[in-house]
């Protein structure tokens, strides 16, 4: 298995990582954003069952409602809702879309918003090299927007 999964990473692509100037200082600090995720996490220490891919389009409209397509793992539940919030913008969910999502998660209580702005960062990282890769032109836009206007929590 191991030679395996060593074969499967032989070959090398572009697109990720920091390509294309897609992000820039105006828009956070990727290093930054690992060192709160370095010391959230640390100190946090839970891990919970994460859906990894959750969004309206993974959702029957039954009731009560059917949640499909995941693709299970344990982890921090941050990461799941970061990748949540990328996936509401790129669907062009406004603002208040957006706050209506974060404040119904938490429904009232505290949060670490650097931590949850920190997994926002990083799963753009990951996923805004594909969008430029398919045009999407409109959707890098208002990512980069929501990132430049949350940048002081990086």
């Amino acid at each position: 298995m191991r030679q395996t999964l060593r074969a499967m990473h032989t070959p090398e692509a572009e697109g990720y990582g920091r390509e294309h100037a897609l992000l820039g200082e105006e828009h956070g600090s990727l290093e930054r954003a690992f060192a709160i995720l370095r010391e959230y996490v640390g100190t946090e220490g839970e891990s919970t069952y994460c859906h990894n891919d959750f969004g309206a389009s993974n959702i029957f409209t039954t009731k009560p409602l059917t949640v499909f397509d995941p693709n299970p793992r344990f982890n921090n539940g941050y990461l799941d809702l970061g990748k949540c919030i990328f996936n509401v913008i790129a669907n062009g969910g406004s603002d208040p879309n957006l706050q209506q999502l974060i404040e119904g998660y938490f429904s009232g209580a505290d949060y670490n918003k650097a931590a949850l702005h920190a997994f926002v960062f990083i799963n753009t990282c990951i996923k805004l090299p594909y969008k430029h890769k398919t045009n999407k032109v409109d959707i890098i836009q208002s990512i980069q927007g929501y990132l430049a206007q949350n940048k002081h929590y990086l």
